[in-house]
C-alpha cells in the first residue's frame, strides 16, 4: 500500500515539475486549465502525504513494540557498542540492522545519503515561497510542497529537513559536545554501560572472580521541541533579496536555542512531556558555592568540578557557562597584586562554550540570581533526533508567551513555528558536574 502511495506521489510530483518548467520555459504563468490541474494535484498530493503519514504512525508503534521487545532479553555486546573511531553503534534489531552515531563532522545528509538530492533545492527559496507564496526560480520546490498557496502545516521534504537539521546543529553550542542518534522510528532503545568492571584481588592459587560492566538499556522516545520566528509583513514585502537568508538564519539560531535548551534543562516526559535534560537529571555531580551561593574569586570550583569528573575515568571536553559568568572569569584578579590571574591546567586545555540558554535567575538558598556552569565528557550525553521537520506560517496566530496576546493580522506580521521530535539521554551521570550558586560579586 505505501509503496503505491509513493509510486503515485513521485508521478504526481513529476507532472507538476512539468508543467511549472513549461510554463517557465515559455515565460508565461500557468492558463487557468493548467492552474486548476495542478490545484487538483497538490490537493490529492496532501491526501497521499496524511495516508502515508498514517501508515508510518502505525508501524513507529509496530516498530517500536518489536525493537524494544527484542532487545529486552538480550545482553548488550561490548565488542559491538563502539566503531574503531569510539562512535556508539550496535546492533538493535534480529536482522541485525545498525544503528549508530554521527561520526565526527558526519552530517545527517550524509548519514541518510541525501547530500545529492538537496545540493539542486534551496531551503531558504522553498521557505520563501511557503511564506510569501512566490515561487518564482523555485519550481523544483514548489513541486515537493504538499499545501496549497496560502499556508498551512506541512512537512519538510526529507532533503531538506536535513540541510536544515544539519544548519540548526551547526548553529547549537551543545551538538558539537554531545553524540547524535538519528531516530528513523518514534521509538529506539539503545544499550548502555552503567557501571566500569571492578577489580578483585585474590590469593595465590585462588579462584578469579569475573567482573563485567554493568548494562543497562535506555529509550529514546520522540518529543516534540519547537521554535517560532516573527518576521513583519512589510519586511517580507520590502526585502525580496535577502529574505531567504533572512528565513533561514531566524530560524535556524531559534531552533538551535531551543534544542540546546532541551538537552540542558528539559523538564522529563512525566508532567511536561519534554526530554529530561542534563540539569534536571538525578545523580550529576556538582560542587556548591554555599548554602546561598558565591562569586568566583578564584578558578578552585571550576577545577575541582573538573577533577571529580577525572576521578569517575572521564575526561572533560568542555565547559559551560552564560555570558555572566564569563565576563566574571575574564576579570579574577589577585587580592594581593591585583594581577589577572592565570587559568589553571584544567581550565585552559579544554573548549569553554559561552550559551545564554543558562539564566542567571535561579534560585539557591536566599539568592535569586544564582547560575552555574557545567563541566565533564558531554559525550556522554546521547541526543535521538528524528529525520522530520514540520513548518507551520499563520498569518493570524497569536503568541501564548505573549501577554497581551496580539495575533500575527494585529501586528501586521507573519509567525513561523518550526516543529522537530527528539529525546535527550545521560549515560553515566558521574561524567558531568555543574558548579552551582553562582551569584554576582558583591
Amino acid at each position: 500500500m505505501r509503496k503505491r502511495l509513493v509510486t503515485e506521489y513521485r508521478q504526481l510530483i513529476a507532472d507538476q515539475r512539468k508543467m511549472l518548467d513549461l510554463a517557465d520555459r515559455e515565460k508565461r504563468s500557468m492558463t487557468s486549465a493548467e492552474s486548476q490541474s495542478y490545484d487538483r494535484m497538490t490537493a490529492r498530493l496532501g491526501d497521499i502525504a496524511k495516508e502515508i503519514e498514517r501508515i508510518d504512525a502505525h508501524d513507529d508503534a509496530a516498530a517500536a513494540l518489536t525493537e524494544t521487545e527484542g532487545d529486552r532479553g538480550t545482553r548488550p555486546d561490548p565488542s559491538r557498542m563502539y566503531r574503531g573511531d569510539g562512535t556508539p553503534q550496535y546492533r538493535m534489531t534480529p536482522e541485525g540492522r545498525e544503528i549508530r552515531a554521527l561520526r565526527e563532522n558526519e552530517t545527517f545528509a550524509q548519514y541518510f545519503g541525501t547530500e545529492s538530492e538537496s545540493r539542486n533545492l534551496s531551503v531558504g527559496a522553498w521557505l520563501r515561497g511557503i511564506v510569501t507564496n512566490n515561487w518564482e526560480h523555485a519550481s523544483a520546490e514548489r513541486a515537493l510542497t504538499t499545501v496549497s498557496p496560502g499556508g498551512g502545516s506541512v512537512l519538510m521534504p526529507a532533503p531538506m529537513s536535513n540541510a536544515v537539521i544539519d544548519m540548526v546543529r551547526a548553529s547549537s553550542v551543545m551538538f558539537p559536545l554531545v553524540y547524535t542518534f538519528p531516530m528513523t522510528s518514534k521509538v529506539l532503545t539503545i544499550p548502555m554501560v552503567t557501571g566500569d568492571p571492578t577489580p578483585n584481588w585474590r590469593a595465590e592459587t585462588a579462584r578469579i572472580l569475573p567482573s563485567d560492566p554493568s548494562f543497562d538499556g535506555v529509550e529514546f522516545e520522540a518529543k516534540n521541541v519547537g521554535a517560532m520566528v516573527k518576521v513583519s509583513r512589510e519586511l517580507v514585502d520590502d526585502a525580496p533579496i535577502d529574505l531567504e537568508r533572512l528565513l533561514m538564519d531566524l530560524l535556524t539560531k531559534a531552533f538551535a536555542q531551543s534544542m540546546d535548551r532541551i538537552i540542558l534543562f528539559g523538564r522529563g516526559k512525566t508532567t511536561y512531556n519534554e526530554p529530561l535534560g542534563i540539569w534536571n537529571t538525578p545523580g550529576i555531580l556538582s560542587v556548591d558555592m554555599g548554602e546561598d551561593g558565591g562569586a568566583l574569586s578564584n578558578y578552585h570550583p571550576l577545577s575541582e568540578a573538573f577533577y571529580k569528573v577525572v576521578a569517575g575515568n572521564f575526561t572533560p571536553n568542555g565547559y559551560l557557562w552564560n555570558a555572566r559568568t564569563a565576563g566574571q572569569l575574564d576579570i579574577l584578579t589577585a587580592d594581593t597584586d591585583g594581577q589577572y590571574l592565570t587559568p589553571p591546567p584544567s581550565l585552559s586545555r579544554v573548549p569553554k562554550l559561552v550559551t545564554n540558554v543558562i539564566p542567571n535567575d535561579l534560585a539557591h538558598g536566599d539568592a535569586e540570581d544564582a547560575t552555574f556552569a557545567l563541566t565533564g565528557d558531554f559525550k556522554q550525553v546521547y541526543v535521538g533526533l528524528r529525520q522530520v521537520l514540520r513548518i507551520e506560517v499563520s498569518h493570524d496566530a497569536s503568541d501564548p508567551e505573549d501577554s497581551t496576546h496580539k495575533s500575527a493580522f494585529t501586528q501586521n506580521m507573519v509567525f513561523i513555528r518550526a516543529t522537530a521530535r527528539m529525546d535527550v539521554a545521560l549515560k553515566r551521570t558521574n561524567a558531568i558536574c555543574a558548579v552551582k550558586g553562582i551569584i554576582p560579586p558583591a
